[in-house]
């Protein structure tokens, strides 16, 4: 990961989307942004994309939490698996330095309710 090229592979990997399809599942959602956009995150804080990837997160989790407020309430495996992926992405998050890291981590910790509720 220290090559230039190195960043510019990451992104891209970042944006491709993963087979298959979460369908509303917000634990699977969050652990397909930390496969993508977190991972590239924790590989590169203050990388190139840095801020775009921290945008597709904030986009994501701000529509996506209505959904939480109006679901039928998970399992206890289910619960722990999604404080699981919210943790992670909380972790690839705050090593950056942007502004941005405020607002998703704020919208991360309304998800961390949801899965302990």
């Amino acid at each position: 990961r220290d090559l230039p090229m190195d960043e510019r592979i990451a992104w891209e990997a970042a944006k491709k989307s993963l087979p298959g399809e979460c369908e509303g599942d917000s634990t699977c959602n969050i652990g397909a942004m930390n496969l993508m956009e977190g991972k590239y995150l924790n590989l590169y804080p203050r990388g190139a994309h840095a801020e775009e990837a921290l945008d597709q997160i904030l986009e994501f989790l701000k529509g996506g939490y209505e959904f939480t407020q109006t679901a039928d309430p998970l399992d206890a495996q289910s619960r722990e698996f999604g404080l699981k992926e919210v943790t992670t992405l909380r972790a690839s998050v705050s090593k950056t330095t942007s502004a941005k890291k405020a607002k998703v981590l704020q919208q991360l910790s309304l998800y961390e309710k949801y899965f302990r509720r």
